[in-house]
């Protein structure tokens, strides 16, 4: 999801050579720049500012290969023309035709060259980026490895306090029932020790009685 950045507020348009800043404020803007989708959107945007720079350099080149053409003409360049079969030296007089196809022609390779030299510049200007981009990726894939790790120490921490806290939670429980179990035996036995005892000489002279009694009325 996008959350708005009052820092950028106000700024102006940032150009396509600005790869570096662009990335910068996405993670700005995106609050999770790890999930697929954030990284498909970093991706679009990074090709597409490498294809606007080859353009803008396109555009460019061509450009300054319409300016060389009319400096090329206004110095009046010699065209590929070959000279007859039978040429045997001095001034050799073409048709309109001849000299149209040799003009095409020279424009032809003129273009050729311009565009195989324009070409090696484009592959040069993209190997440059996508240098820039598997160093950003490694550099970025290591990012990603150490927050990996972070979580996992914190994730044993976390593990480790957890098993603390439950042995120390039963280590409680333990000790409560100790002292409840504690509490009733001592409850107990403060209730026999205020109960009254029984009076055994009472029973036993009671018993004398009884067997004097006996023997009397035997005799």
């Amino acid at each position: 999801s996008l959350r708005p950045s009052s820092s950028e507020s106000g700024t102006s348009v940032l150009s396509a050579s600005d790869w570096r800043k662009i990335e910068r404020l996405l993670r700005k803007v995106v609050e999770d720049t790890h999930n697929k989708q954030s990284q498909v959107l970093s991706q679009t945007i990074h090709t597409i500012s490498v294809q606007k720079q080859i353009l803008e350099h396109e555009n460019t080149r061509l450009k300054e290969a319409l300016i060389n053409e009319k400096k090329r003409r206004q110095r009046g360049k010699p065209l590929l023309l070959q000279p007859p079969e039978e040429y045997s030296g001095g001034a050799v007089f073409y048709s309109p035709s001849k000299i149209q196809a040799a003009r095409v022609l020279q424009e032809e390779k003129d273009e050729e060259r311009q565009r195989q030299k324009q070409q090696k510049t484009e592959q040069a200007i993209l190997r440059e980026e996508q240098k820039k981009q598997k160093a950003e990726m490694l550099e970025e894939k290591k990012r990603q490895r150490l927050i990996a790790k972070e979580i996992r120490v914190q994730e044993k921490i976390n593990e480790a306090e957890e098993r603390e806290e439950k042995r120390i939670a039963r280590q409680a429980k333990q000790q409560l029932q100790k002292d409840i179990q504690l509490s009733k035996k001592g409850t107990e036995q403060r209730r026999k020790a205020s109960q009254p005892h029984p009076q055994v000489s009472e029973d036993i002279q009671v018993v004398d009685v009884a067997a004097s009694s006996v023997v009397d009325e035997g005799q």
